[in-house]
């Protein structure tokens, strides 16, 4: 029998074992959808048989674009399921049923059982990220919180950039294996498969971990003292800042492609360095430094400054061309990123107390609907004003500053309006 605890103990913070299995969710469902990049061409190929070869790159995008549209629609759903319900089941059928998904996709046949599965896998993710922010409101005091949930950030980049390796691996292990080196089919699917596997694992903790007692949860909910919640509204502005940031990003990832090919001519390895060299970035930001420069700096400088950084990569990366130079500057806009997007984060569910999986939930739909926005504009402008496109996208992260800072005014430095 598992000794249950004192009603009057506060919560505390999470030990290392049980954060890094806490955001075993979160890091699974990243390492699938990084997973998915490299075999992406390869599966299109085996499902959209029949169709002219300049649909590839419509399907690509396509198939890519409604697993964010099913964040978009379903994260705020299961935000307000969260909050009535509780974490725990939340993040055991978002799990399963992306699991259950991912295994569908790598069985599919046809380009409409890949859509229809890569729709109900974003539909299923979509809930982790309200459950975790939900139970780690639960299970941490307020010193703690803003750690551990800069932290759900650094666990999504790292299941990204562990993602396409996986793959590399599997598929150089499949096609040393005779049986299978001319099967295009279980080249492409195991790797799939093995990110389902992950998944089901974290499934499997989920279920065999005990849930906070309603005690400590409502010990929790009511530590931040006020009864009232601030709700999707009166926390606009800052899920304007979210899709905002995210905007960025999204035009920054396919800019960075887009610029390549156009003017610096890198090949695919040194591309594929520099999106490492983002992702280390952000994850060394979000797990090391993040909570060292939140207690020494408001989250509104924070914010200010993490536009203000991605304003100045955009300026000056159409300017250079010399790998060194590009890669400083996209380090710096990963600094930028890596800085804004979780402070923001931190800042909805303090403001939010007590809707927490709420709040996440709607941060999380302006966040992948921003993203997917800044995929399609800087795609636009490249055809419109190819020698224009970042200077566009600076010019709007210069003016996410200025709304942060008109915010800041009105909202506190800290940004939570309490």
């Amino acid at each position: 029998m598992q000794p249950t605890e004192p009603e009057n103990q506060p919560p505390k913070a999470l030990r290392r074992g049980e954060t890094i299995l806490l955001l075993l969710p979160l890091f699974s469902v990243a390492l699938g959808y990084g997973a998915m990049l490299p075999v992406l061409p390869d599966l299109l190929e085996q499902l959209h048989r029949g169709s002219p070869a300049d649909a590839l790159p419509l399907h690509a995008g396509l198939l890519t674009g409604i697993y964010v549209g099913a964040f978009v629609v379903a994260a705020p759903l299961w935000g307000r399921v969260t909050d009535r319900r509780g974490p725990r089941g939340v993040l055991l059928v978002g799990l399963v049923g992306y699991a259950a998904s991912t295994l569908w996709l790598g069985t599919a046949d046809s380009l409409a059982e890949g859509y229809a599965s890569r729709l109900v896998a974003g539909a299923f993710a979509s809930g982790l990220l309200p459950a975790t922010a939900a139970l780690i409101v639960s299970r941490c005091d307020e010193a703690s919180r803003a750690r551990h949930l800069g932290w759900m950030s650094a666990a999504a980049v790292a299941g990204f950039l562990v993602g396409p390796a996986l793959t590399g691996a599997v598929h150089s292990i499949m096609a040393a294996l005779p049986a299978w080196r001319d099967d295009a089919l279980h080249l492409t699917a195991v790797p799939i498969w093995a990110t389902a596997a992950v998944a089901l694992l974290a499934a499997l903790w989920v279920a065999l971990k005990r849930e906070p007692s309603r005690a400590a949860m409502a010990r929790a909910k009511s530590a931040g003292g006020s009864e009232a919640t601030d709700g999707p509204r009166s926390q606009g502005g800052l899920l304007i800042l979210s899709a905002l940031g995210a905007f960025g990003l999204g035009a920054f990832e396919v800019g960075l492609s887009l610029q390549s090919q156009r003017a610096w001519r890198f090949t695919p390895g040194e591309l594929g360095w520099l999106f490492v060299t983002c992702s280390l970035v952000m994850l060394l930001i979000q797990a090391l430094l993040f909570e060292r420069l939140r207690n020494r700096l408001r989250s509104a400088w924070l914010v200010v400054g993490g536009f203000i950084l991605m304003a100045a990569g955009f300026v000056a990366i159409a300017s250079v061309s010399a790998f060194g130079a590009v890669a400083g500057l996209v380090a710096l806009i990963a600094v930028g990123s890596g800085l804004l997007l979780p402070t923001l984060s931190v800042a909805i569910v303090e403001g939010a107390e007590r809707a927490a999986g709420s709040a996440t939930g709607y941060q999380n739909a302006a966040g992948n609907l921003g993203q997917a926005t800044g995929s399609a504009v800087i795609g636009l402008l490249f055809i419109a004003v190819p020698h224009g496109s970042f200077a566009i996208i600076a010019t709007t992260m210069a003016a996410a500053a200025v709304v942060a800072w008109i915010l800041a005014r009105l909202r506190g430095a800290n940004l939570t309006g309490r």
